[in-house]
């Protein structure tokens, strides 16, 4: 190690044991405790300033708007006359208002004066009576291959709708005494008939599509099919 070296490593040791002694020498000496310090004395300042004087409205005047005076007064633009009715005066267009009708309509003249023969009236209720169970469809029209059918149809269609009023009857008591072993079986007597009278119609609407009585009396024979069992097995249910 050349001289230079120690020279300068010399240097280095001597500053750091001076950094240390002087620590320790600030450590040594005991600091004043915070408890102990004196307070500063605090300068109190009173607020003596004198508050603002704001201005005053000028309240001892009266002020009426309906003149022009006070309008000037209050606005602060020159007014030199107020109208006694402001809207009257306005330029309005009236040309294109609608002509308001407020009278109540008038009755009509040309209803009836009697009632409706299916209006409700209190203490007038029509009593139910039987329903038809013949069936009014011609079947002249057909043709002699779907004729045979077709009747055969109508007859059973007409058999089902006497069985099914009847077994209505006998179920729910209707004119006769109440009878639901009865009932059921005529209720399922028509569901037969009116399935036979199906097939059949089925078979002339083969022959003769699209024909309206054997059309009508389909739908007759599919509604009270559904009717009969409803029935039936609703009240079982």
């Amino acid at each position: 190690m050349s001289a230079i070296a120690w020279v300068r490593n010399g240097l280095i040791f001597a500053g750091m044991a001076a950094g240390g002694a002087m620590a320790i020498a600030a450590a040594a000496k005991a600091p004043e405790s915070a408890d102990n310090a004196p307070l500063a004395a605090t300068p109190v300042v009173l607020n003596t300033a004198r508050p603002l004087e704001l201005p005053l409205a000028q309240l001892g005047k009266p002020v009426s708007l309906d003149s022009a005076f006070g309008r000037t007064e209050v606005t602060g633009i020159a007014t030199f006359r107020v109208p006694a009715d402001p809207l009257g005066e306005l330029g309005v267009n009236r040309e294109f208002d609608g002509n308001l009708d407020l009278e109540p309509p008038k009755t009509a003249t040309d209803l009836p004066p009697q009632k409706a023969a299916d209006e409700f009236i209190p203490g007038e209720e029509p009593k139910a009576g039987t329903p038809p169970t013949k069936v009014a469809v011609s079947l002249a029209d057909l043709p002699k291959e779907a004729k045979e059918s077709a009747e055969a149809g109508k007859a059973e269609l007409e058999e089902g709708n006497r069985l099914l009023q009847e077994g209505i009857n006998l179920v729910r008591g209707v004119g006769v005494q109440r009878d639901l072993n009865e009932g059921d079986r005529l209720l399922a007597e028509a569901a037969r008939q009116f399935e036979a009278a199906r097939d059949h119609l089925r078979e002339a609407l083969t022959r003769a599509p699209n024909h309206p009585g054997l059309l009508e009396m389909m739908q007759e024979a599919k509604a009270n099919l559904f009717n009969a069992r409803k029935i039936s097995t609703g009240r079982r249910g």
